[in-house]
């Protein structure tokens, strides 16, 4: 679900296999403009979205971990990304 909260109104909903369990923004560029999203789900999948007016496109979903999503982060200058697990597994991208 998308929440705008200026307006206090969700403006989009979309369901997914998992219940999403934590996210993170990639840090504003001139090629991002801020927009994109990645999401960890309690099944073990990462999604990238590309957020836009009104919906978002998935760039792309994979399964990080074999248990649940509990940390994406990207790095301050955009160069990594890194997916942790409930179990302790970390990955980086």
């Amino acid at each position: 679900m998308m929440w705008d909260f200026v307006k206090d109104r969700q403006f989009y909903s979309r369901q997914f296999l998992g219940a999403g369990s934590c996210s993170d923004v990639m840090s504003y560029s001139d090629s991002n403009q801020g927009r994109v999203l990645a999401v960890g789900f309690d099944n073990g999948i990462v999604r990238i979205l590309l957020v836009g007016s009104h919906d978002f496109m998935i760039l792309k979903a994979f399964k990080a971990h074999d248990t649940k999503v509990g940390r994406v982060k990207y790095s301050p200058d955009n160069s990594m990304f890194v997916t942790a697990s409930e179990d302790g597994e970390i990955f980086f991208f």
